[in-house]
């Protein structure tokens, strides 16, 4: 039996629940909802590392974000596209895709074109962080990360967006290596 929903979403997790996740279906959902409400900025993690993206969940919650975990870069980008996030946490590695397809998706689209997109990866290739600021990436940061250094980079991008909202097409592209300060 579908759901229904007679009212206005007053939940992110109702407004999830209601247009993109049938609660019915018989497969693993390729994201999670979060449990707070839509009035709490939040971060989309797309990351098919279970571990890894509860990890920053659970560190991004204690500053204060919602944060909806994707494990599927396909289902992370049509949900970005209709709910969207203060900021985007992308893996290049990633089922049926590549984060450096689901970049160029999403720069591509109206609505989420300005949203700030940090690349998190294990990869090290020497010309990959050149690459990925040219493709649209707003930061690459390395596996292993600094948290501190990540959730401190979400807090600019969403001063500069509530600052002023032309600023966030304006973000400055930069890549921090493992351990350096941010400027």
């Amino acid at each position: 039996m579908a759901t229904s929903y007679t009212s206005a979403p007053t939940s992110l997790t109702t407004l999830i629940e209601s247009f993109c996740w049938n609660p019915t279906s018989t497969q693993a959902a390729s994201h999670d909802a979060p449990q707070q409400s839509i009035d709490r900025p939040w971060v989309l993690s797309i990351d098919d590392d279970e571990e890894f993206s509860h990890g920053l969940k659970l560190g991004l919650q204690s500053r204060g974000y919602d944060v909806v975990r994707a494990f599927d870069g396909m289902g992370a980008y049509r949900f970005a596209v209709g709910v969207e996030p203060v900021a985007i946490l992308l893996d290049l590695y990633l089922p049926h895709t590549t984060g450096e397809k689901v970049l160029a998706q999403l720069r591509f689209h109206p609505r989420t074109s300005g949203i700030p997109v940090a690349i998190v990866t294990g990869m090290r290739e020497p010309a990959l962080n050149q690459r990925l600021l040219l493709a649209g990436a707003t930061e690459v940061f390395h596996k292993p990360l600094s948290f501190s250094q990540l959730a401190d980079a979400i807090d600019g991008y969403r001063t500069q967006v509530n600052a002023s909202p032309p600023a966030l097409q304006k973000l400055t592209r930069r890549s921090l290596p493992v351990g350096a300060a941010a400027p």
